[in-house]
């Protein structure tokens, strides 16, 4: 039989490809961790929650959580979620775990699902930042929780906290001016920390009564949303490239938006 899938308690071996692929069968791929960013990763001569599964089952982690990571980044939720399923009790307190997991439940949530909320996701997500406090991916993620759960200063704290550890891995001065060289950022993914200051700092000048520290609040936003734009306008410089950005709600994305047209103004 060719494309067999061989499934036994505890899963010692499993071989999934089509006719006439050449891929590294799972036994292989777990022998060699490698293998598996040199196939057409998760494709379907590949069953990625099969591979997880038996990953997790041999208490190899790092392989596991790495089908998850590229399940969920093409979307694949229903795999993603059984795949995660898989992990032990144990394996579930892996801090790179809890991100992924907390990522889960906030794409389920932004695609629609009613099974998880914010709060689900934040609190995935301070776990994992409990275990390691510095990961500036897992401060930008929560950052965008607690804007999603309109606690804006909160979110403004992580944040900022996820930009100063940019700036010390970047050993440049301050990030916000007008050189090119300004623009920079040590992990790009610390531009979502930078938009996400200029749409909190929106929300908390909203909040302040006094009229020139109103200003003075949105003039910050301006210069971090000028920054961000600077280093990736085709990322962020329009709704549908945003859309696209998993950690970005429709609701955000409107908010940027009238960021975008008080820059304008």
């Amino acid at each position: 039989l060719v494309g067999v899938t061989i499934v036994i308690a505890g899963i010692s071996a499993i071989s999934i490809l089509q006719p006439g692929a050449k891929q590294p069968t799972i036994d292989q791929i777990l022998n060699d961790p490698e293998l598996f960013s040199s196939v057409d990763q998760l494709d379907q001569t590949t069953n990625p929650v099969a591979l997880a599964t038996v990953a997790f089952n041999q208490d190899n982690q790092t392989l596991a959580l790495e089908i998850i990571a590229e399940l969920l980044e093409r979307n694949r939720l229903k795999e993603a979620t059984e795949a995660i399923e898989a992990a032990s009790g144990n394996q579930r307190q892996n801090p790179e775990f809890l991100y992924l997991l907390g990522r889960l439940q906030w794409q389920r949530l932004v695609n629609g699902s009613g099974d998880y909320s914010a709060n689900d996701a934040a609190r995935s997500w301070a776990n994992a930042l409990e275990q390691r406090p510095n990961e500036i991916k897992y401060q930008v993620a929560l950052g965008f929780a607690r804007y999603a759960q309109a606690d804006y200063q909160q979110a403004f704290e992580i944040w900022e906290r996820a930009v100063a550890i940019d700036q010390q891995t970047q050993r440049l001065g301050p990030l916000i001016g007008n050189g090119s060289e300004d623009a920079l950022v040590a992990d790009p993914i610390a531009l979502n920390a930078y938009a996400g200051l200029a749409l909190a700092l929106v929300q908390l000048a909203d909040q302040q009564v006094n009229f020139e520290q109103r200003q003075r609040t949105l003039n910050t936003a301006k210069k971090y949303y000028l920054m961000v734009i600077q280093a990736a306008p085709e990322d962020f410089g329009n709704s549908q490239s945003l859309a696209t950005n998993w950690l970005w709600q429709e609701s955000t994305i409107a908010d940027w938006q009238v960021l975008q047209e008080r820059v304008l103004e």
